[in-house]
C-alpha cells in the first residue's frame, strides 16, 4: 500500500516541478540572455586583418558570457541554413552512443558498424564542425574495437587519422588498456615521421576571411601554415555578410598546398554594410540619446539583435586604434564606450587583449553612472512587486505577483510533500525489514501511510496551486490602475539601500 502511495507521489512531484520550471524558472532565464550582434569595420584595408582579429575574438568572448548569445550574422544576413548539416550531426552523436553502448558489452561488431556510419556523417560535414570532439571519440574507438579484434595494423590508421588532426590526444584510461595503449603510442611514434607540408590559404573577396583548420581558428587570410601533417584535414573560411566557403583536404607528404577561397556575399550585404557604416556614428564620444543614429536601430532590426557591440579599427602610425561600444537597441543608448591604441598582432595571440576589452565594456555598462553624475545604490525590494503603495487587483503588476506567489507557494507544498514521501519510503522499508512479530509493525505501517497519504495531499495542492497560478495569469487580465492606495484601500511595502553610514530599511504601511 505505501508502495503504491509512493509511486503515485513522485509521478505528482516531477508533474509539479515541471510546471513550476516551465512557469518561472525557464521564463526568467530565457529573458536574462540577451541576442547580441558583433559589427566590426575596418577604416581601410591596412587594417583589415587586425579587424577580423577583433572580430572573432569579441564574438569568442560573447559566446563565453552566459548572459548573451552571440548572433549568427552569416545566417542572419542570408546565407544558407546549415540546418541539413546538423540534423547529421545529430544522428551520427546518436550513433557513436549505440557504438559505445555496445563497446561496453563487448558486442564488437555491432560497434565498429556503428562507428563506421558515424564517422562517415561526421567527415561529410567535417569542415563545419565547431566541436571536433565527436569526431576524435569515434577515431579512438574504432582503434580500440580492432585492437580488440587482434586487427592492431587497423587500429594504428584510425590512431593515426586522430593524431593528424589532434596530435596532443591522449586515450582515455578509463577504456584503454595496456594493449590499446601500446597500440596508439606506436601510432604516435610513426606519426612524428610522417612528411609534413605547408599550406596557404587566401581569400578574393573580401580579403579577410576567418580561417579554421580542423575546427580550430588559425588566422585572418592570408595564412600560411607550416608543419601540416599529410593526412585529412577539414578547412573552412567564413565571413560576416557572406556563405561560408569549406573544403576536406587530403595532404600527401612534404608538398605545398594552395587554397584560395571563394565566398559568395548573402542578400542582406548590402543592406547591412550601409547600416554598419552610418551606425558608427555611436562611437563619437559625445553620442547621446538625442544624436542616436537610426541605422543602429535599423542594423538591430536587421540582425534581430537587443545589444550590438560596434568596433571600428584604425591605424594610427604603427599602432592599430580600436574604438569599441556597446549599444543597447531596444532603449536607443550608448552602454558604454573603449578606446584603446596598441600594437596588435595580426595572428591569433591577440586574442586575450580583445577579451579584455570585453571586459572593460561589460564594467563600464555596469557601473554607468545617472544623471547626476553618481552611482545609483542598489536597492532591494521586498514585497508584491506592484505599483508603490498599491497591492490590489486593478494594480500595475498584480498579475506578475499573482503568478509568483502561486508557483512560489505551489513549489513550496510540493517539496513538503516530497519529503514527507521520502519518509514514507523510508518507514516502508524498514517495516520490510522488521520480523512481522515485532510490535513495531504496526506503528511502522500506520506512520508511512499517514506520512504518504499527507505527503499525497501536500502535492496535489502545491501543483493545482501553480496550475491556476498560471491560468490566472494567462486569461485574467484585471483593468490596471496607476492610482496609489486610497484611504480604504491597503497596501504595504519594504526596501533596503545603502547609505553614507550603512544601510537604511524603509517600511511603509496603509490601511
Amino acid at each position: 500500500m505505501i508502495r503504491s502511495w509512493q509511486l503515485k507521489s513522485d509521478t505528482w512531484a516531477v508533474f509539479a516541478l515541471t510546471v513550476v520550471s516551465s512557469t518561472v524558472v525557464f521564463p526568467t532565464v530565457a529573458a536574462a540572455v540577451k541576442p547580441t550582434a558583433v559589427v566590426v569595420r575596418s577604416e581601410d584595408e591596412q587594417s583589415d586583418v587586425s579587424a577580423g582579429l577583433v572580430s572573432h575574438f569579441l564574438q569568442m568572448a560573447v559566446r563565453d558570457d552566459a548572459s548573451r548569445q552571440v548572433i549568427d550574422l552569416d545566417v542572419q544576413l542570408g546565407a544558407p541554413s546549415n540546418e541539413r548539416a546538423m540534423r547529421s550531426h545529430a544522428v551520427a552523436v546518436e550513433q557513436l552512443g549505440k557504438a559505445r553502448d555496445a563497446f561496453d558489452t563487448l558486442k564488437l561488431d555491432a560497434a565498429i558498424d556503428w562507428l563506421n556510419k558515424a564517422l562517415k556523417k561526421f567527415e561529410r560535414n567535417g569542415a563545419m564542425l565547431r566541436n571536433m570532439t565527436p569526431l576524435m571519440d569515434t577515431l579512438m574507438l574504432l582503434g580500440a574495437s580492432h585492437t580488440l579484434c587482434n586487427k592492431e595494423a587497423v587500429a594504428t590508421k584510425f590512431f593515426a587519422r586522430a593524431l593528424v588532426l589532434r596530435p596532443d590526444i591522449e586515450p582515455d584510461t578509463r577504456i584503454f588498456n595496456p594493449v590499446m595503449q601500446k597500440v596508439f603510442d606506436e601510432a604516435k611514434r610513426l606519426s612524428l615521421k610522417r612528411p609534413r607540408g605547408k599550406l596557404l590559404v587566401t581569400c578574393n573577396n573580401p580579403s579577410d576571411g576567418e580561417v579554421y583548420l580542423d575546427g580550430v581558428f588559425v588566422g585572418i587570410t592570408p595564412v600560411v601554415l607550416d608543419n601540416v601533417p599529410e593526412g585529412r584535414h577539414f578547412l573552412r573560411v567564413c565571413q560576416a555578410g557572406f556563405s561560408a566557403w569549406e573544403e576536406t583536404l587530403d595532404l600527401a607528404g612534404a608538398t605545398e598546398t594552395a587554397r584560395v577561397a571563394k565566398l559568395l556575399p548573402t542578400r542582406h550585404l548590402g543592406e547591412f554594410d550601409g547600416l554598419a557604416d552610418r551606425a558608427l556614428a555611436v562611437l563619437a564620444d559625445k553620442a547621446d540619446a538625442q544624436s542616436f543614429p537610426p541605422a543602429a536601430v535599423e542594423l538591430g532590426g536587421l540582425l534581430d539583435a537587443d545589444e550590438i557591440i560596434l568596433a571600428r579599427v584604425g591605424r594610427v602610425g604603427e599602432s592599430t586604434e580600436i574604438v569599441t561600444a556597446l549599444i543597447d537597441v531596444v532603449n536607443r543608448r550608448r552602454l558604454a564606450l573603449t578606446r584603446e591604441t596598441w600594437v596588435l598582432p595580426a595572428d591569433v595571440t591577440s586574442g586575450p587583449k580583445v577579451a579584455k576589452i570585453y571586459a572593460e565594456l561589460q564594467k563600464a555598462a555596469n557601473d554607468k553612472p545617472n544623471q547626476t553624475g553618481k552611482e545609483k545604490p542598489p536597492v532591494v525590494v521586498i514585497g508584491p512587486p506592484v505599483a508603490e503603495g498599491c497591492w490590489q487587483p486593478s494594480c500595475p503588476g498584480f498579475s506578475e505577483f499573482k503568478l509568483i506567489v502561486g508557483t512560489g507557494a505551489g513549489a513550496l507544498l510540493a517539496a513538503t510533500g516530497g519529503l514527507l514521501e521520502y519518509l514514507a519510503y523510508s518507514d516502508n522499508e524498514d517495516f520490510r525489514n522488521t520480523a512481522q512479530i515485532s510490535t513495531q509493525v504496526p506503528k511502522l505501517a500506520s506512520s508511512g501511510q499517514t506520512k504518504a497519504a499527507v505527503g499525497d495531499l501536500l502535492v496535489a495542492v502545491g501543483v493545482v496551486a501553480a496550475v491556476t497560478s498560471l491560468v490566472l495569469y494567462l486569461v485574467w487580465e484585471p483593468e490596471t490602475s496607476t492610482a496609489v492606495a486610497s484611504e480604504n484601500e491597503t497596501s504595504w511595502g519594504l526596501s533596503m539601500a545603502p547609505s553614507s553610514r550603512g544601510a537604511t530599511v524603509g517600511a511603509q504601511v496603509t490601511f
